[in-house]
């Protein structure tokens, strides 16, 4: 069974680079990156309800599917911080809260909880817990930009639109 859920693991984080890797291609702004990434990722739990039963209903281990974005997320905010743009004295405390926040609001989305429109309010929040300024956290949240849709399930490496994940820039990491 290990085996199976790894594969699984790998064939969902490796949809979700390819959905995302248009999105921040060229993106040198690590917070421009966290919004995009951020918006996209809650708003695929929101638009497709299957994605959300595999993660919180299937009895996978509650990171499992989101490690890679959480390995990413990290990256982000402490180039974030080394340039700047965020405030946190500690970036792994930082990342922690964060993922636990987006994991929190991915499981109120898929329950119903709270709307797909509380998504932007949802990223900006989190930006300004980041230390971005309120009204550039709203302005990065609310950008104008055509999300890409996660594939349907169920997934197969040959309906994954890009053959692997996008290479980042060296010295940097993409989220995936």
């Amino acid at each position: 069974m290990p085996a199976l859920l790894a594969e699984i693991e790998k064939l969902i984080t490796a949809a979700h680079a390819a959905s995302i890797a248009p999105l921040i291609a060229g993106v040198d702004d690590p917070s421009l990156r966290f919004a995009r990434i951020t918006r996209f990722a809650l708003g695929a739990i929101a638009a497709r309800p299957e994605i959300g039963r595999l993660m919180f209903d299937a009895g996978l281990p509650a990171d499992g599917l989101s490690r890679g974005l959480r390995a990413s997320l990290a990256s982000d905010i402490e180039e974030g911080i080394a340039r700047k743009i965020f405030r946190a004295s500690n970036a792994a405390l930082a990342a922690s809260i964060v993922a636990g926040a987006i994991q929190g609001l991915a499981i109120d989305l898929y329950r119903g909880a709270l709307a797909r429109a509380a998504i932007d309010e949802a990223v900006a929040s989190l930006l300004a817990f980041l230390g971005v300024p309120p009204a550039r956290a709203r302005k990065l949240a609310t950008e104008k930009i055509a999300l890409p849709v996660m594939p349907a399930l169920p997934l197969g490496w040959l309906n994954i639109t890009a053959a692997s994940p996008a290479s980042p820039k060296p010295g940097k990491r993409s989220r995936t």
